[in-house]
């Protein structure tokens, strides 16, 4: 027996499709053909089957027959190339959509948002893994689009007792080699529908018929369907016990019916490299339409599915040793690229001098009495374990500075080839502090800043904070170069949010190195309720953090609108997190509202973060303690963190009350280059 033949059940029944030939000899191509459509039709629930000479045909055909004008026609942009050849001719506007990324099929989000301007939506079902046909039935019916099924990759599945290939107002199989129904020899497809007039104008437009050598085969694995599912199954579910422990390669939602496999390698070259030494086959993954084709728009999530893209073959009759032999190089290959994050975030203490009522540590209770904080000798190891790659170090609280040792921590950061940026709020940074920091070499330094000397003084509950403020910045520009860089940062809340032009102009008085806004950061009741039902469902959590709703009361969002654009037009260089539009500043503040990002939080795999007392924690915003951070890196890919990234991919790639975290990973250009 041949090793690795996509082809093998085709050769197991040679025999039976022998058989039909006859018959087809027997009855002419004509009513061999008729039989077939209507065998198929009636598979799938639908009233009528047209054979073409390809899915490509069927879909070219399914198109010009609900839409001979034309229309915008949208379709998802990890797919195969003829759903977008099927609507580019003339009078059709092609419109890629993003995918989702637990599924890697049409994004329900870009769908709802393109809904109301579509003439045409071709659906298929990628990786044998339903596509949102709920969702994408209910906006046909009240935008008025078309809806063509593509159920090629998952015929003999179904939803609500129907099966797939009999939702919307066509349906199209391709009937081509490797597909589950489909002939080795050459291509076929089909498109089906239930109405009788659609059906005309499909006939009308003279469809091609397949060559007659491909219905016998087509006819007989159509009747076997269930044990190729069968085998599909068995497939997959062994590579997925081969594979147990690297679930975070896996987007979560793929089904176990998949003919291949699509993991997420962190280094695609290097893996498909390493396959071809072994001789082991790969199929191809799918180039995103928009690449392809040159279309327009913005694909975060296909984009990210094809920088890692790596397909294991999970043909039908694949033996078990096959699959063991795939699957060892699968995890050789991501092992030897497993997560290695550019960024760590270190909390040396939650301890602060200041009393700051929108601070998310005094909020969300992360100040633990009685737990010790990491001492030097245990975070001195912590950085050492990060050696090999140079890395982003954002070391922060709570105040760092409360802690004798940060510079003793910023020196050993900087020993080990990284960079360092230290938040601060200047209380504890005195002359002989700052002198450290600059000598054990730190980059930045940010200093949180919130008004005038009466604004920025009550804010933090301290008299004469900003005179700290002032002295610090002070401090640090009469150093000898190379200093740190100082930014000031300055949290858009109650207090201020009206007079941001003069909270601009106290900090630019300062003559710091960067200027800095971030909005408002806090949880509605609403996401925390949905949040915790994610985090009690996937990973058996209760929250860390609570709702924090009260903080965003009585902020003006207008006046927030406006004394932002101001402030961009005093000075282009201040930068605002999340630089919002006005109608993005109106919804931010609007606790009612849920806000939904697009994409999917990159800190979960570029980025770890570590509390005072050395928990690995998803971020500080969630803190979901994900286990010790003694061998940091062991942890960021051990099975605690893999089931809270398949958790999150689950939600969408971010979870609800994520959707007001303004944070964005340190990434300086360069030495003293701005956070």
């Amino acid at each position: 027996m041949k090793k690795f033949d996509p082809y093998r059940l085709d050769r197991k029944l040679m025999k039976p499709a022998a058989k039909e030939t006859a018959l087809l000899r027997r009855d002419g191509f004509e009513a061999y053909k008729i039989s077939l459509e209507k065998e198929l039709a009636a598979y799938c629930g639908r009233k009528y089957c047209v054979l073409t000479n390809s899915g490509r045909e069927a879909l070219r055909l399914a198109a010009r027959a609900l839409r001979p004008s034309g229309g915008t026609s949208a379709f998802p942009d990890i797919t195969h190339p003829s759903l977008a050849e099927a609507v580019s001719g003339p009078g059709f506007k092609p419109l890629p959509l993003d995918i989702d990324p637990a599924t890697l099929n049409l994004s329900e989000r870009a769908l709802e948002e393109a809904a109301p301007r579509l003439d045409l939506l071709l659906l298929p079902h990628m990786f044998s893994t339903p596509a949102p046909v709920k969702t994408a039935l209910r906006l046909a019916r009240r935008h008025g689009f078309a809806l063509i099924e593509d159920a090629s990759q998952i015929i003999g599945g179904g939803l609500g007792g129907k099966k797939f290939g009999s939702f919307g107002d066509a349906s199209v199989f391709s009937l081509s080699p490797y597909k589950p129904v489909s002939s080795p020899f050459c291509r076929a497809g089909a498109v089906l529908c239930d109405s009788p007039e659609l059906l005309k104008k499909i006939l009308a437009l003279k469809p091609p018929p397949p060559r007659p050598e491909a219905l016998p085969f087509i006819r007989v694995k159509l009747r076997r369907l269930d044990e190729t599912l069968a085998g599909l199954r068995r497939v997959n579910r062994l590579y997925r016990k081969e594979l147990a422990g690297l679930e975070a390669f896996f987007p979560a939602g793929i089904s176990d019916l998949a003919q291949e496999l699509p993991l997420r390698a962190p280094d695609r070259a290097a893996a498909e490299e390493l396959f071809k030494k072994a001789g082991l086959p790969l199929e191809r993954p799918y180039m995103p339409l928009h690449l392809e084709k040159y279309l327009p728009g913005k694909f975060p999530e296909a984009d990210v599915y094809w920088a890692g893209a790596v397909h294991l073959p999970a043909w039908p009759l694949l033996s078990a040793a096959e699959c063991r032999q795939t699957a060892a190089a699968a995890r050789k290959a991501l092992e030897a690229s497993r997560l290695d994050p550019s960024y760590v975030a270190l909390d040396l203490t939650y301890r602060c001098g200041f009393n700051c009522p929108f601070c998310f540590v005094k909020n969300n209770s992360l100040l633990t009495p009685g737990r010790k904080e990491l001492g030097t000798a245990e975070l001195k190891r912590l950085i050492a374990s990060f050696a090999g790659k140079r890395r982003r170090f954002y070391v922060t609280g709570g105040e760092p500075a409360l802690r004798s040792d940060l510079p003793e921590i910023v020196r050993a950061i900087k020993q080990g080839g990284h960079s360092c940026l230290i938040t601060t709020n200047a209380h504890a940074l005195g002359q002989a502090t700052v002198k450290k920091l600059a000598a054990a070499g730190a980059d930045e330094l940010v200093i949180s800043l919130h008004g005038g000397p009466a604004a920025h003084d009550g804010a933090a509950g301290v008299s004469g904070a900003f005179r700290q403020v002032a002295a610090a910045v002070k401090l640090i520009k009469a150093l000898p170069a190379p200093r740190p860089a100082v930014t000031l940062w300055c949290t858009i809340n109650r207090a201020n949010h009206a007079a941001l032009p003069a909270v601009h102009a106290a900090m630019a008085a300062l003559e710091p190195d960067h200027i800095a806004f971030n909005h408002l950061e806090y949880v509605s009741d609403k996401d925390l309720k949905a949040t915790a039902a994610l985090l009690r469902r996937d990973l058996g959590e209760k929250p860390a953090f609570r709702s924090s709703q009260r903080l965003a009361r009585g902020i003006d969002a207008a006046a927030v609108a406006a004394g932002a654009a101001a402030v961009k037009r005093a000075d282009p260089a201040v930068k605002f997190y999340p630089d919002l539009d006005q109608a993005g500043i109106k919804a931010w503040y609007d606790p009612a509202r849920s806000l939904k990002k697009a994409g999917r939080c990159a800190g979960q795999w570029d980025a770890l973060w570590i509390s005072p007392y050395g928990d690995l924690l998803s971020c500080q915003p969630l803190a979901c303690a994900l286990g010790p951070a003694a061998d940091p890196l062991a942890a960021y890919n051990g099975p605690a963190y893999v089931a809270f990234r398949k958790a999150l991919l689950r939600a969408g790639g971010f979870f609800p009350s994520c959707g007001r975290c303004g944070r964005e990973p340190y990434q300086p250009k360069k030495r003293g280059g701005s956070c």
